[in-house]
């Protein structure tokens, strides 16, 4: 599961796999063109090293924005071997 807390000036991104300690990643937003850049680049970075771990997305959950925080869940799943 992946929590997604996006801010004004910041993205926090909370990584749960049921076994170990949450990852916890931070990184720069922002509207400019280097900032939008560098926060799709670290998601491309983060949903890329999901995918070759043998997860897949199984849904989402969008949570509502407020004036300060906008938050959403990434569901995702490693399915089991036959």
């Amino acid at each position: 599961m992946v929590r997604i807390l996006e801010k004004v000036g910041s993205v926090h991104l909370i990584i749960e796999r049921g076994t170990d300690k949450p990852e916890v990643m931070e990184f720069e937003s922002g509207v400019t063109d280097d900032r939008a850049a560098s926060v799709n680049r670290s998601y491309y970075d983060v949903l890329t090293k999901l995918y070759q771990s043998g997860y897949i997305l199984q849904g989402t959950i969008a949570g509502a924005p407020t004036a300060n925080i906008t938050v959403s869940t990434l569901i995702f799943v490693k399915p089991s071997r036959p």
